[in-house]
């Protein structure tokens, strides 16, 4: 955790230039930490429980389903979640933890995140609000946001009727590189504008694909046995690409080929990623898109992946020629 954390302060020294634009673009303020800092800390994303002394920072698409009700169960208020539906649940937690106060000290709390392979939650973000019909009120407000702008802007050609209504992920993936990522909904925004980690500190920073380990020890540092995620809110597994591209899958390409030579710090987290094993849906999906498209999505995300450690591997061996 001190490893992560001492990540965490490297990438805000090293991006600052670049965050200072992208935090004045997303809160509409002159380019001056002064005018930024005060917004910064009463950041609505951050949750904070003033009797446990927890500050947890919610990301959509990163087990946030699992904290609610986690979090639901510390402040004594297990009855919610037999009697709410997931959205609600989502907006009564923040009822419950306000977010910080313009001069509140949060020195003592325990401040935690969890985060995940950036690329893994953009696919995870697609399928569960764009792709997944079956929520029907969710689906309708997503196509009509973004669902139909995507379509009638990035489709070029006639696709197969499963995608009269839905775009493609090479279809999103183009919507996100063609759009300024402080303009991006919540499910796909990057960590560093959701959780403004230059100006929290995060004593745990917990990873998705460590997450057995790491919530064991967010519940042995705080003492609260009810962190422990006792239900994990998924995709349906079915939601695959309809067709399925048939394109040979690329050679890896070289380990260091889109890291900057910061990142190679003696990481724990990056390790896990080479290692990873995708499910077997994930190299269908990112087929539909070229290593140049991968590589511009990668641009836009770089202050993620350093800041947590992950690199591009595997999934540019997913691409297409």
């Amino acid at each position: 955790m001190a490893r992560r954390a001492a990540r965490v302060r490297d990438a805000c020294l090293i991006f600052k230039e670049n965050l200072l634009i992208q935090y004045a673009h997303l809160l509409k303020r002159d380019e001056t930490w002064s005018a930024l800092n005060a917004s910064l800390w009463m950041n609505r994303d951050v949750l904070v429980d003033r009797k446990s002394r927890l500050a947890w920072c919610k990301i959509p698409k990163v087990a946030s389903t699992s904290m609610v009700h986690a979090l639901l169960r510390v402040l004594g208020e297990e009855h919610y979640l037999a009697e709410l539906e997931i959205g609600r649940l989502h907006t009564t937690l923040r009822r419950l933890m306000p977010s910080p106060r313009p001069d509140e000290d949060l020195v003592d709390f325990t401040s935690f995140l969890v985060v995940r392979h950036p690329f893994q939650r953009i696919l995870s973000a697609y399928r569960d609000r764009l792709l997944d019909k079956a929520p029907l009120s969710k689906f309708r407000s997503f196509k009509i946001r973004y669902g139909r702008e995507i379509i009638e802007k990035y489709r070029l050609k006639e696709k197969p009727v499963e995608y009269s209504e839905v775009p493609t992920f090479g279809e999103f993936v183009e919507y996100l590189l063609g759009t300024p990522p402080w303009e991006y909904n919540e499910h796909w925004q990057p960590y560093y504008l959701i959780c403004t980690p230059c100006h929290h500190h995060y004593d745990i920073i917990m990873h998705l694909e460590s997450l057995h380990d790491d919530t064991r020890y967010l519940v042995d540092l705080t003492g609260l046995p009810q962190l422990a995620p006792k239900q994990v809110h998924g995709t349906r597994e079915n939601l695959l690409p309809k067709p399925a591209d048939t394109q040979r899958k690329r050679d890896p390409l070289p380990k260091d080929a889109h890291i900057k030579a910061g990142e190679k710090l003696g990481h724990d987290v990056a390790q896990q990623s080479n290692g990873h094993k995708p499910a077997n849906f994930e190299p269908e999906f990112f087929r539909e898109i070229s290593l140049q498209q991968l590589r511009r999505l990668y641009q836009i995300y770089e202050i993620d992946f350093f800041m947590f450690g992950y690199d591009i591997s595997p999934y540019d061996t997913y691409v297409s020629n």
